[in-house]
């Protein structure tokens, strides 16, 4: 039951997010999170899930998961070529692995908000559809515009 209760906070942080379609291409964000619970609760011993980290997660992440994680939590179509920014809180406690495995750089830009900076990514895209990747994985809602 422990490793259930370990586990429902990334289900918790992510679900809300994961019913509002997907693209029919591929497996779905909820599909996706339901197999990586059920990949750890099988795989990994009880003690060994109580004490994983964000890294440990991510490591543990097969492929196709990560490429889900990191692409199907927001997506929009665009139909000109286009340069994505992805602004993030500085004090954070963990910038998403999908900004790596998707070529974002970080750039030396800074946004100010009410005394706060903030840090800024970007990529560009060719038209077509973009999908950004969720927020966390470790249950913290660090959120990202």
């Amino acid at each position: 039951m422990r490793r259930l209760l370990f586990l429902l906070p990334l289900y918790l942080l992510i679900q809300p997010f994961a019913g509002y379609g997907h693209l029919k291409d591929r497996p779905s964000l909820q599909d996706t999170l339901g197999k990586i619970i059920v990949r750890l609760r099988d795989e990994v011993p009880e003690e060994r899930i109580l004490t994983m980290k964000t890294a440990d997660v991510e490591a543990f992440l097969a492929k196709e998961e990560r490429e889900i994680l990191g692409t199907a939590h927001l997506y929009f179509d665009v139909n000109v070529p286009v340069t994505i920014f992805v602004i993030l809180r500085p004090d954070g406690e963990e910038i998403p692995f999908w900004l790596g495995d998707r070529g974002f750089e970080k750039t030396d830009l800074k946004v100010k908000s009410d005394g706060d900076e903030f840090f800024v990514w970007k990529k560009d895209f060719e038209a077509g559809t973009i999908g950004l990747g969720v927020n966390s994985i470790s249950g913290n809602i660090d959120p990202y515009f």
